[in-house]
């Protein structure tokens, strides 16, 4: 197998194993969050009001003074106050939180082991799943090197969840919500003696919870490339004893400008299963590890395989040449009870797409399909992805349908962008950039607590008539991502989203009160600040495409754009990402290397 082989397999590998850490990263954020908003919901009560001095509140020690303080400012109350106070104030459990900051402590800490639990089941969750696919995938890769396909059980869920408890490591979640608890604590404590109000603490927790998010996907990224190695390795191991045979795997590592001298020097070594040792000659060698392992067959071992597995049984065949995943899967993998094989959304005739094939859900028919009219389809989109759907009797039914049933399935596979569209509204408004000649927009738009959301703005015109909305696509043949018809138009402003999830991620540098200061994402910034960094980062992400494929892509940028993406990627960087972003949603494997390379830059961010 030559370098060029082994670069698509391992590309194909990272993208099915990591394209699950931005939802696992999601989870865990959620976690934390939850742990601020249940401490900082009940600050109240371990802030009572009309205390002078919160600095004597916080030292211990001083709770006397405290009290006594706090009694005075009481009695200053008007009724019904005044009583209700004095009652509270009688109270055991009142006077230790008003004496002893170490009662606001103990919650925080309830609350962060709270949080590990979670993070730990997010975790174990996302590993099982991602050591099932190791396990499924290098079994393909074994029986493609052989030439023989031979069915074979896989793991049950029992199974596949040890595998995941042999590779996590909870002293990682244990630091990372520790860390999170005391810059809880750092920012109450600053914010009582300051004088702030709950919610202004609220809002300065957010504002440096950056740091810890970084290292939630480091840790993420970490699990997830010992659990896919973790699988890989099982999957040779019942290789070993269905056949009685000695089996060795061949290292993989990337090789880019991020590669560490460690991982380099170990690429395409040999070693035998007895002798793994992770951190030594197996992945991950060090956090953040993006290596992968192959199965490396030797002719003895081969003959060994052929020679031992023609049984009376007959169910050992010969795979025919360029046999895909997906066709494979359906021909051996024999699926446990319950099955806990990973999800997927892509069209049921991709069947030799290497990227998204082995994801497909298998389904006849979306449940939005069957619904009676647009009030019922802008419901179940309120319920189940909290999307307003605005002016939707605007569109036609049918068409409104068929993207609906897009947008769903997207959602299901991005919790990012889930995370924060909120509106898709079918307009005519030129507010909303909405023009003659435009299906769509997607825009950042600031909400009141200082967070971003992002809306979609759906042209009522062509939406409202898709013959001509399709007649004006198929015009000019190359303008946009190949396959692409009306109702995935929903998907190329879905993928604008899914680079602002990138960009809520990214470290920005921007101009206020006349100084120039540092925020990851948006934080701080406002809707037009927070646009421009959104543009840059989209030229940024192109450009380090570019940059780092000079090899692939030599040449003029824009012709290249043009051929291998779309004429209307050419328009601008963001519009290069989303149709780059389309052509994988739309065409799996068969999307072309640039827009997999950006795709890949992308959820690299994320």
């Amino acid at each position: 197998m030559n370098r060029q082989e082994f670069d698509r397999i391992a590309e194909d590998k990272q993208y099915v194993y990591h394209r699950r850490h931005y939802a696992a990263v999601r989870d865990i954020e959620n976690s934390l969050r939850i742990a601020e908003r249940n401490v900082i919901r009940d600050l109240s009560n371990y802030m009572p009001p009309n205390i002078d001095h919160p600095e004597g509140w916080l030292k211990k020690g001083a709770g006397p003074n405290a009290l006594m303080s706090l009694r005075k400012k009481a009695m200053e109350l008007p009724e019904p106050q005044r009583s209700q106070w004095m009652a509270k104030l009688d109270k055991p459990s009142w006077r230790a939180q008003i004496t002893n900051r170490f009662a606001l402590y103990r919650r925080i800490e309830m609350e962060g082991l709270t949080a590990q639990r979670s993070i730990d089941a997010t975790l174990r969750g996302t590993a099982s799943s991602v050591a099932m696919e190791g396990f499924t995938r290098q079994m393909f890769e074994i029986q493609k090197d052989m030439g023989m396909g031979w069915s074979f059980a896989l793991p049950n869920t029992r199974q596949a969840d040890a595998m995941a408890r042999r590779v996590l490591n909870t002293k990682y979640t244990e630091n990372l919500t520790r860390r999170h608890c005391d810059l809880v604590k750092e920012q109450i404590t600053a914010g009582i003696v300051a004088g702030k109000s709950e919610k202004d603490i609220a809002k300065q927790i957010h504002e440096t919870a950056g740091e810890e998010i970084w290292e939630a996907k480091r840790l993420v990224r970490t699990e997830i490339t010992a659990a896919a190695a973790e699988g890989e390795l099982q999957a040779m191991k019942e290789t070993e004893e269905e056949f009685d045979v000695k089996m060795r795997y061949r290292f993989y590592a990337t090789l880019d400008e991020r590669t560490c001298p460690v991982c380099g020097a170990l690429d395409l070594k040999e070693f035998a299963t007895e002798d793994q040792e992770t951190g030594e000659n197996f992945p991950p060698m060090h956090p953040n590890c993006r290596c992968v392992i192959q199965p490396a067959l030797d002719g003895e071992t081969k003959d060994s395989i052929i020679r031992r597995g023609r049984d009376e049984s007959g169910k050992n065949t010969i795979m025919p040449p360029g046999m895909t995943y997906e066709e494979w899967k359906k021909e051996y993998v024999e699926k446990p009870e319950p099955a806990v094989v990973g999800h997927a959304r892509v069209d049921a005739n991709t069947v030799d797409a290497p990227l998204r094939g082995e994801w497909k859900r298998e389904y006849v028919q979306h449940p939005i399909s069957d619904m009676a009219d647009e009030k019922e389809i802008a419901e179940y989109m309120k319920k189940n992805y909290a999307v307003n759907m605005e002016g939707a009797e605007k569109a036609d039914i049918e068409l409104l349908k068929a993207s609906s049933v897009n947008m769903a399935k997207y959602l299901d596979d991005n919790k990012d962008v889930q995370e924060h569209l909120r509106t898709v509204r079918f307009t005519a408004d030129k507010r909303y950039g909405i023009e003659d000649g435009t299906f769509g927009t997607a825009n950042i738009v600031k909400n009141a607590d200082g967070s971003f959301r992002s809306e979609i703005n759906l042209n009522e015109k062509y939406y409202g008539n898709p013959n001509e909305f399709k007649r004006l696509m198929d015009s000019d043949p190359g303008y946009f991502v190949k396959g692409t018809k009306p109702e995935d138009n929903i998907t190329h402003e879905l993928a604008h989203c899914k680079q602002i999830s990138a960009s809520m991620r990214i470290e920005h540098t921007f101009e206020k009160d006349g100084k120039f200061v540092k925020t990851i994402g948006f934080r701080g910034m406002d809707e037009r600040q927070a646009r421009i960094a959104y543009r840059g980062d989209a030229q940024t992400i192109v450009g380090d495409t570019f940059r780092k494929n000079e090899e692939l892509f030599k040449g003029d940028r824009e012709q290249i754009i043009k051929t291998k993406i779309s004429k209307y990627a050419t328009k601008n960087s963001w519009e290069t990402i989303a149709e780059a972003l389309n052509d994988v949603q739309l065409n799996g494997g068969g999307a072309s290397a640039l827009s997999k390379k950006i795709y890949n830059e992308v959820v690299g961010y994320i």
